[in-house]
C-alpha cells in the first residue's frame, strides 16, 4: 500500500495571518490519497487516518484561531500573542479549550438538551418538550348521547389541575350530573363535601348536597348543561382536591357550586356520571384537560 507524502513540521508554527505551507501540502496530499488511491483498504486507511489525526492534534497551538489563513486556520489555534509559538500536546490543547469560559454563547440552528422531568426545580435548561408537557394535554372528547357514565383514565402523576368541559350535556330524566375522582384503586364514591345550586329566573333556587360525588344540579330532562368544573390539588404533595363549577342550563338558569375530597393516592381518573335515579345521557359532549 502506498502512503501520502508527509512533510515534517518545523519546530514552530507561523505567526498571525501566516499560512503554513507544509500543513496545507500535507492536507492536500492526505486527502488525495484517502479518496483516490486506497479506498478499498479500509482498515489500513482507518489506522493511518487516526495516526495522522493524532499528529495534527498534537501539533495544534493554543490561542485565538480566526486570524490564521489557509488550511492551518481550520486546525491550528494561535497563542495569545499571535506571534507564533511551539507545538502543544493534545492534553495542553484540550485543557485550554475546557478552561475557556462560555458566557451566553449565541447558539444557532436547533440546539438540544436533556429533557428534565416535570416538577424539576433547578437551574438546568428547560426544553421545549418539558414546556409542552407542563402545559398539559387534552383527553379524547366523548359524545354523551347514551350510557350512564364516562370515564377519563390515564391522568399522569403530579398533575395539579384537571378541568372538565361540558357542552349541552343532557339526561332523559330529572336526575343531576355528578363528577367523581379516582385513584389507581378505582373511582372514589365517598368522602366528598360538595354542593351545587341552580338559580331560576324567578330568583328561586335548588341546592343539592352530596358526599358521594361533586354534583352538577340540573334536575330536568329538558335541560342542557354547558360549563366547566375545575378540580385543583390543594398543594404540592397533597392528595386533597378542591372543586368549583359554573355553567348555564338551556332555560337560562345559572348553576354553580364546589367542594372538596381527600384521596388515598394520586389522582389518575375522572368520571362523569348520573346521580343514580336510573336516567341515561341523551345529548352533548364532554372532555377533560390537565396541567401541572
Amino acid at each position: 500500500m502506498t502512503t501520502p507524502t508527509i512533510t515534517l513540521y518545523p519546530d514552530t508554527l507561523p505567526a498571525k495571518e501566516q499560512a503554513n505551507a507544509a500543513f496545507d501540502t500535507n492536507v492536500d496530499n492526505f486527502m488525495d490519497w484517502l479518496t483516490l488511491t486506497n479506498g478499498p483498504e479500509l482498515q489500513t486507511m482507518i489506522t493511518y487516518t487516526q495516526d495522522v489525526a493524532d499528529n495534527v492534534l498534537a501539533t495544534a497551538l493554543a490561542g485565538d484561531l480566526p486570524p490564521l489563513t489557509g488550511k492551518a486556520g481550520d486546525y491550528i489555534r494561535a497563542n495569545a500573542a499571535e506571534n507564533g509559538g511551539e507545538f502543544r500536546t493534545v492534553a495542553q490543547v484540550l485543557a485550554d479549550i475546557s478552561a475557556a469560559p462560555l458566557a451566553s454563547p449565541a447558539l444557532t440552528g436547533a440546539p438540544t438538551a436533556p429533557t428534565p422531568t416535570i416538577g424539576t426545580n433547578t437551574t438546568q435548561i428547560a426544553t421545549a418538550a418539558m414546556v409542552q408537557a407542563a402545559l398539559g394535554s387534552y383527553a379524547t372528547p366523548a359524545n354523551t348521547t347514551s350510557g350512564t357514565a364516562f370515564d377519563f383514565t390515564g391522568i399522569p402523576a403530579a398533575v395539579n389541575l384537571v378541568e372538565m368541559y361540558l357542552n349541552e350535556v343532557s339526561l332523559d330524566g330529572a336526575d343531576f350530573l355528578t363528577v367523581q375522582l379516582g385513584t389507581s384503586g378505582g373511582v372514589v364514591s365517598s368522602g366528598y363535601i360538595a354542593s351545587s345550586g341552580r338559580i331560576a329566573d324567578d330568583s328561586s333556587n335548588n341546592v343539592v348536597n352530596r358526599t358521594s360525588a361533586f354534583p352538577l344540579e340540573i334536575s330536568n330532562s329538558s335541560l342542557k348543561f354547558s360549563g366547566i368544573i375545575s378540580i385543583r390539588r390543594l398543594n404540592s404533595g397533597s392528595n386533597t382536591w378542591v372543586s368549583s363549577h359554573a355553567g348555564r342550563i338551556s332555560d337560562v338558569q345559572t348553576v354553580s357550586g364546589g367542594g372538596r375530597v381527600a384521596l388515598s393516592g394520586e389522582l389518575t381518573q375522572l368520571r362523569l356520571g348520573i346521580s343514580g335515579g336510573g336516567n341515561l345521557f341523551d345529548g352533548g359532549q364532554v372532555n377533560i384537560r390537565w396541567s401541572y
